[in-house]
C-alpha cells in the first residue's frame, strides 16, 4: 500500500559531512511523487542535519531547471508548499508524504562515528520524535546505517536506533511487555473515580501502563499477580477536543491488541449517567480477557534486558510529543532559593526594611504574603500580630514609593528588574509553592518552556505537563483554574499559536 511507514535503504551511500548518494535518492522520491500522485498531495523534506538539507535543496533545484514542467509543484502559492528543512527548523508543519532523510551513516571505511548533531543533544528525542510525525498520510526513512551501527548512549541516539528498528520491521520491534510505574498518579478525576471504583471492587489496579512508549490509563492485574488482564482507556475531554489525540488513542489500541491485549474504553459521559453500567461492562470484558493470557509487567525501575523503562523508546508515530520533561536538566528552568536572613539582626525594627529587600533580591517577583512569612519567621512573631504586619506594609509602600521596589498584582521585584525571571522549581530545601504565589509572568514563561520542550500540544496536555514542571505531582481545579487563564492570555497576545490542532510557540 502506498499508506503508512516505508523503509528505504540506501546501501551504497558515504556520509562525508553531508550524504550525497541518499541526498539524490530523496529527490528521486520527491519527482516521482511530484509525478506519479495527485497534484493536490502535498510533500515534504526533513533532514537531520542542516548540511544534508542544504544539499538536498540544491540537488532539488538543478534537477528542475531540467524538468521545468514540475514548476506548478513546486510553487510556494500551494495550500501545503513543498519544503526541505532541518530537525530543528521542524514543529508544526504537515504533509500528506513526508520524507526523513537521516543522512548520517558510515564513511568511506566503514565506520559510523556516532556524532548525530541535535539528536545528541539534551532535548534530542523529541526533536526527533517530531520529526516523524510529521506526515498525515505517508512516511518515508531513508537511511544508509542500520539500527546496530547506533551505538550511543544519549537519549535522543537510542531513541533513534529504536525508531530505526521499527522502520525495519514494525512487528519485532515493539515487545508486548508492560512496565509499571508504582509511583504514577491518576492523569484526571475521572480516571481517579474508575481507578477508586475498580480497587473497591477488590481488583489490583495500577495506573499508567507502559508498553515500548505506548502508555494505558488504568490496568487490572491478573489475580496471582502475574501480569496485567485487562487494559483500560478512560476517554473525556481531551479525546472529544482533540483529532490528533483521538488518532493517536486509536493507533495505541491497535498496536496493543496486536500484541495480545484486552484494552476496554470507558467514555466520561457514560460513567456520569450510569456508573453502575460501565463497571459491568468492565467485569464482562475481565472476564472475558481473563480467558487469554495475560500481559507480562516488570517494575519501571529496571527491566530484565537493563534497559531504563520508558525513557527512550520510540513515542508513537502519530501526535505531538507528551513524555514528562525533565525541566531539572533543562537550562529554561532554575532552582527556586528562598532568601537567608540570619545575618540581619532580629532586635532592631529598624533593619525590617534590610529583611525586605533581602527576601525581594533573592525571591522577586514573589508574592507579598510570602514576604510577610519570611519577616514574621525571622522576627520569630506570631503571624496574627496585626501590628506587626502593618509595619511591614508600612514598610513596603515607603519602598515601593521610594521605587526600591516594585509592585504589580500583589507581587514584588526589585526596580532594577525587567520581568524576565526564568520559572523555577523546588530546590533543596525549598517547599513547592501555592500556584496563587507564582507571577504570571512566571507561568507563562513555564508555559513557554513547556511547550517548547513538547514541541506543542493540547491545551489539557500543556497545562498538565506545565504544572508537573513546576513540581506539582497533580494539577487540581485551582492549579488547571490558573494555569488555564495564562494560557489563555498567551493565546490572546501572541506568545502562543494553534497550528494543525496542537498549540505551538507563536513564530512572531
Amino acid at each position: 500500500a502506498w499508506f503508512g511507514l516505508h523503509d528505504v535503504y540506501v546501501p551504497d551511500a558515504v556520509f562525508d559531512r553531508d550524504n550525497r548518494v541518499e541526498a539524490e535518492k530523496v529527490v528521486d522520491i520527491v519527482f516521482q511523487h511530484m509525478r506519479t500522485r495527485p497534484v493536490d498531495e502535498s510533500i515534504g523534506v526533513v533532514a537531520m542535519s542542516r548540511r544534508q538539507a542544504d544539499l538536498i535543496t540544491q540537488i532539488i533545484e538543478n534537477k528542475r531547471l531540467d524538468e521545468r514542467d514540475l514548476d506548478e509543484r513546486f510553487s510556494e502559492g500551494r495550500n501545503e508548499p513543498f519544503f526541505v528543512k532541518n530537525l530543528e527548523n521542524v514543529q508544526g508543519d504537515e504533509r500528506d508524504h513526508m520524507i526523513l532523510s537521516v543522512g548520517y551513516g558510515p564513511d568511506r571505511l566503514g565506520r559510523v562515528y556516532n556524532r548525530f548533531g541535535p539528536i545528541n543533544q539534551i532535548g534530542g528525542e523529541r526533536r526527533l520524535n517530531v520529526a516523524i510525525t510529521r506526515a498525515k498520510l505517508r512516511l518515508t526513512v531513508v537511511h544508509s546505517m542500520q539500527p546496530t551501527d547506533v551505538t550511543s548512549s544519549s537519549q535522543g541516539a537510542r531513541l533513534l536506533r529504536r525508531f530505526l528498528e521499527f522502520v525495519a520491521n514494525p512487528s519485532t520491534a515493539i515487545d508486548g511487555e508492560a512496565v509499571v510505574d508504582a509511583g504514577a498518579d491518576y492523569e484526571s478525576p475521572f480516571e481517579e473515580m474508575v481507578g477508586r471504583a475498580l480497587t473497591e471492587r477488590g481488583h489490583r489496579v495500577v495506573r499508567q501502563i507502559g508498553v515500548a512508549g505506548y502508555r494505558i490509563d488504568l490496568g487490572i492485574m491478573a489475580e496471582e499477580g502475574s501480569g496485567i488482564d485487562l487494559g483500560i482507556e478512560c476517554d473525556g475531554k481531551t479525546y472529544h477536543s482533540s483529532p490528533a489525540a483521538r488518532d493517536r488513542d486509536w493507533l495505541r489500541q491497535q498496536v496493543l491488541e496486536g500484541l495480545g491485549w484486552t484494552i476496554h474504553r470507558v467514555w466520561s459521559t457514560s460513567w456520569v449517567r450510569n456508573p453502575q453500567a460501565e463497571i459491568e461492562d468492565i467485569e464482562r470484558a475481565l472476564e472475558e480477557a481473563r480467558a487469554r493470557k495475560a500481559i507480562p509487567f516488570t517494575s519501571a525501575d529496571q527491566r530484565e534486558d537493563g534497559r531504563e523503562a520508558q525513557k527512550s523508546d520510540f513515542q508513537e508515530p502519530a501526535g505531538p510529543v507528551t513524555n514528562k520533561v525533565s525541566m531539572k536538566n533543562s537550562p529554561a528552568f532554575e532552582e527556586y532559593v528562598e532568601a537567608s536572613l540570619k545575618g540581619i539582626r532580629r532586635g532592631s525594627f529598624n533593619r525590617l526594611r534590610e529583611a525586605i529587600l533581602e527576601v525581594v533580591e533573592v525571591e522577586g517577583p514573589v508574592h507579598y504574603d510570602v514576604v510577610a512569612k519570611r519577616i514574621f519567621d525571622h522576627y520569630r512573631i506570631a503571624g496574627r500580630n496585626a501590628q506587626f504586619r502593618e509595619l511591614i506594609a508600612t514598610t513596603l509602600r515607603t519602598a515601593v514609593s521610594s521605587r526600591s521596589i516594585r509592585m504589580q498584582d500583589e507581587f514584588l521585584w526589585r526596580r532594577r528588574w525587567q520581568l524576565t525571571r526564568k520559572p523555577r522549581i523546588p530546590g533543596s530545601g525549598s517547599k513547592r509553592r501555592k500556584i496563587e504565589h507564582i507571577s504570571v509572568v512566571e507561568l507563562k514563561a513555564a508555559t513557554l518552556m513547556t511547550v517548547r520542550e513538547m514541541f506543542g500540544g493540547s491545551e489539557e496536555e500543556v497545562i498538565r505537563q506545565t504544572a508537573r514542571n513546576l513540581g506539582y505531582r497533580r494539577s487540581g481545579r485551582r492549579i488547571t483554574h490558573r494555569l488555564s487563564e495564562v494560557f489563555a492570555k498567551m493565546l490572546s497576545d501572541g506568545s502562543l499559536a494553534e497550528s494543525f490542532g496542537s498549540v505551538v510557540e507563536s513564530r512572531k
